[in-house]
């Protein structure tokens, strides 16, 4: 499921994975790298990842950094602490 979070006026794009249970479940939230997204190709590291979690029970939270991949902002406004 694509989700939004806003954020200091900006909208950041990301996704929630949920495995196939109605219960509670445990939950990871995975960062990408510098000058990376959230892992958009099917076939990549971070698809594959978010699968083998789910696929144990766990759910995964991915997003794009502001000026990255999808989200809202500009690259070069980006720095540490509007990251955190």
């Amino acid at each position: 499921m694509d989700i939004n979070i806003k954020r200091d006026g900006l909208t950041l794009r990301g996704r929630l994975e949920r495995p196939d249970t109605e219960s509670k479940c445990p939950a990871v939230i995975i960062f990408h790298g510098f000058t990376g997204d959230l892992g958009y190709e099917r076939d990549g590291l971070f698809q594959a990842l978010a699968d083998l979690l789910t696929e144990n029970g766990i759910a995964v939270v991915r997003f794009d950094f502001n000026g990255h991949g999808k989200s809202d902002g500009s690259f070069t406004d980006m720095n540490v602490l509007n990251e955190i």
